[in-house]
């Protein structure tokens, strides 16, 4: 690792010194006291005694350690030019492509010449910045490769229709052309040497391989077997290996080892940094290391991989708590599938508390893939549950809540708790399950899964199990429309939740019940009619997602009791700012199920704005691409947005869609949450559309009882006030009157708010007016 390189780790250093050293390179340009915990733990140095360990959650930490090492980056290239080079870019891993991303925006102002090398394949995210450069490299003509030719074979003349043989045969590419015309020069000087007995004697002994891999093949074995082996063994470790590693894999012979290796170096197929013991060495080209890996047997290969794993086990253990999927490659490519494992399962969960979704996915998906070749028995399964469990969070954060892989994880996950009579994973899975059907609008497995929660509270004396059985049963409430019960679960939670003892691991963040409470309670203490409870309900989501410090959470209270709360509220700018604040979050930690949320909002608040034809558009193209999705939970809430929006610029048809499309998603997916409320919204543009004052009045008088049966004192008081409206233009003042001035004098808080704002200023004028 090139910090490790930067600071100057040794084979035995302590983890003091190793500390001191990195406290050494952070002290030119940044606080070693702030940084050294996120280098430490990067480095995976124990802290002990030495420092105190970091207490960010896993996203904080990711981007806490990013901004550190890009501020190295800044204060390195305003006392010099920076050159940096980054090769082979189209094999690079999420997390470094995610901060290469950082460092080519940070770079426009600096003087760094950063140099990134990719195959076609790879579709850059940079292109189209003023500040970045592409150049397509073409192959070479033949004057070019002629040059090249040359100069590789340097003071040795190659007969001229050799020359052309090897420009014919390489294409025009440079790697081809170097190493045809290192392997023809290679084996002139072995006839002329007379070490070749086969090129005394062969009429082709200047012969341009027919392949580049064969062509490379050749001058492995030129090398003689035992510079041969030590490629050979080098590329069953990797691209780049120590010598420490390849010496401990080797044994003793350390004379032996380093003449091998010079001569390996010597050929160029692979480059040398240090001196033995301290040297690294990398392979010229991927295709050389597959070329000398090739040679192996499939039993050789095994036993040599399982030579290196023992040595990395045995002598490199901070290696492999720093990164165990290396281990666990080895002991997969050994055929040692159980001790494999375990190590993906490791690699999994340590890349997921650094929220790195895209490799926790990646390695709890081999995990799983060398299980599944393991015998079906009662061990397996519980290894096989600890994976599924690990990968639902990564999951949601990467595919989204209602993607199927998503789905498919928990489902499995419960599964395999009920036939290990597992109890307490079960909350975990069961919630997992529970949020991908929820997301997706199916109600009949939503309160399936909440039944079955409940049934294990009761049987289970867990403080946890009852939190999560809250949390369910207050979710399927609220989406039926059964406010008030769905306020009493939530406020279960609140009584019962102890933050010691109760709050979520920080990869299960998503699932914290008192964040879950708190923000849904929001907007429905708002409909039962309580603003200003709402607005402290809000706060304390706010407050309990700023302590927890997740992106994906953080998104949540943004939507529902930010932005959510906002647009109920009447509160434009709010809205406004809550949804810049989800795009934010979104678009830096690819959030895409958030990101759509937020777009309808911020296409609501330019309507609001008077921006009323983009706005729409915005709010339009959202919502499909959102249904398109298959995310159906809150769904009906946008439409009504959407729709109210066209009653607001006297659109009636198009306005009239929506509301069918939110009628038929209510009688499909039982979410009533909103029936009444765009039952309503049906009656304002049936008056836009200049329909019978009766059928208005019908659909009106239909909100009202909807509401007023699911006790949304809020949603009642809208739809008496359309009705109130409507009567007053018809000259039923004292009707108007008598409908709207009970509803208002129910309520206790809030008289700042628009909606009740807006009632009072009717029932002034309709008063006024008697």
């Amino acid at each position: 690792m090139q910090l490790e390189r930067a600071a100057g780790f040794e084979r035995g250093d302590t983890p003091e010194i190793k500390l001191r050293k990195i406290e050494a390179l952070l002290a030119p340009t940044s606080s070693p006291i702030a940084g050294l915990p996120l280098v430490a733990e990067l480095l995976h140095i124990p802290a002990g005694d030495l420092y105190s360990p970091s207490m960010l959650n896993p996203q904080r930490k990711k981007e806490e350690t990013f901004e550190l090492l890009l501020h190295e980056l800044v204060i390195l290239a305003q006392s010099r030019p920076v050159l940096l080079v980054h090769e082979d870019v189209h094999w690079i891993d999420p997390s470094s492509c995610e901060f290469l991303d950082r460092v080519v925006n940070r770079v426009a102002d600096l003087p760094v010449l950063l140099l990134i090398t990719f195959r076609p394949e790879f579709q850059p995210p940079w292109t189209g910045q003023s500040h970045v450069t592409m150049l397509a490299l073409s192959r070479l003509d033949r004057r070019q490769g002629a040059t090249l030719v040359q100069c590789v074979a340097g003071g040795r003349a190659l007969p001229g229709h050799t020359a052309e043989e090897i420009i014919k045969r390489s294409d025009g590419v440079p790697l081809f052309i170097e190493e045809l015309t290192k392997a023809v020069v290679e084996a002139q000087a072995s006839r002329e040497s007379g070490e070749d007995a086969r090129a005394k004697t062969s009429r082709s002994a200047l012969a341009v391989p027919a392949t580049l891999h064969a062509s490379l093949m050749a001058r492995l074995d030129r090398l003689g077997p035992g510079s041969k082996r030590m490629a050979q063994i080098g590329a069953a470790i990797g691209r780049e290996f120590s010598y420490e590693l390849l010496a401990a894999v080797v044994g003793p012979s350390e004379r032996e080892i380093q003449d091998r290796l010079a001569r390996l170096v010597h050929s160029e197929l692979v480059f040398q940094h240090g001196t033995p013991p301290e040297a690294a060495y990398s392979f010229k080209h991927a295709l050389v290391q597959d070329a000398a890996y090739s040679t192996l047997l499939r039993s050789d290969r095994q036993r040599l991989h399982a030579g290196i794993a023992d040595a990395l086990e045995g002598d490199f253990p901070d290696r492999v708590a720093r990164e165990p999927e290396l281990l666990a490659h080895h002991c997969t490519e050994a055929c040692q599938i159980e001790r494999a494992v375990g190590y993906w399962l490791k690699a999994g969960e340590r890349a997921a508390q650094r929220s790195a979704n895209l490799e926790a996915i990646r390695h709890l998906t081999r995990g799983l893939e060398a299980l599944n070749t393991l015998p079906e028995n009662f061990e397996r399964d519980r290894q096989e549950l600890a994976f599924q469990i690990a990968i639902g969070t990564p999951m949601i954060a990467v595919h989204g809540y209602s993607a199927p892989q998503t789905g498919a994880a928990y489902s499995r996950a419960r599964a395999l708790c009920e036939r290990l009579g597992e109890a307490e994973p079960l909350i975990a899975t069961l919630s997992g399950e529970f949020v991908y059907y929820f997301v997706r609008g199916d109600f009949s497995m939503m309160r399936r899964l909440t039944n079955e929660a409940r049934q294990l509270a009761e049987r289970l004396p867990s403080p946890l199990v009852r939190l999560a059985s809250h949390r369910l049963a207050g979710i399927t409430a609220m989406h039926f429309g059964a406010f008030a019960e769905a306020r009493s679960e939530f406020e279960a939670i609140l009584r019962l939740y102890d933050v010691r003892h109760h709050r979520s691991q920080p990869v299960h963040y998503v699932h914290d019940p008192k964040v879950s409470a708190l923000t849904y309670l929001a907007p429905v203490l708002w409909i039962l009619g309580f603003p200003e409870q709402a607005r402290r309900s809000s706060t304390a989501a706010f407050h309990c997602a700023a302590e927890l410090d997740q992106a994906n959470l953080a998104a949540h209270v943004h939507n529902f009791a930010g932005a959510g709360l906002d647009e109920l509220l009447g509160d434009f700018p709010g809205v406004q700012a809550h949804a810049e604040a989800i795009i934010e979050l979104a678009d830096r930690h690819s959030l895409g199920y958030w990101r759509l949320n937020g777009l309808i909002l911020h296409g609501w608040a330019m309507v609001q704005q008077g921006a009323t034809e983009a706005g729409i558009a915005l709010m339009c193209q959202s919502t499909e691409s959102r249904a398109a999705q298959g995310v159906s939970w809150y769904q009906a809430r946008y439409l009504c947005m959407l729709a109210a929006a066209y009653a607001q610029v006297g659109q009636a048809e198009p306005g009239l869609r929506i509301v069918a499309e939110v009628e038929d998603l209510i009688a499909k997916n039982r979410e009533h949450m909103w029936e009444g409320e765009v039952t309503r919204i049906k009656g304002e543009l049936m008056r836009v559309q200049g329909r019978s004052a009766s059928e208005i009045e019908a659909c009106l008088a239909r909100a009202m009882a909807i509401t007023r049966a699911q006790g949304a004192k809020s949603l009642e008081l809208r739809a008496a006030r359309s009705l109130a409206r409507l009567w007053c233009d018809r000259g039923r003042r004292r009707d108007a009157c008598a409908l709207l001035a009970p509803l208002f004098s129910w309520f206790t808080e809030g008289f700042e708010t628009a909606d009740l704002k807006a009632t009072k200023a009717l029932l002034d004028e309709l008063t006024g007016g008697a």
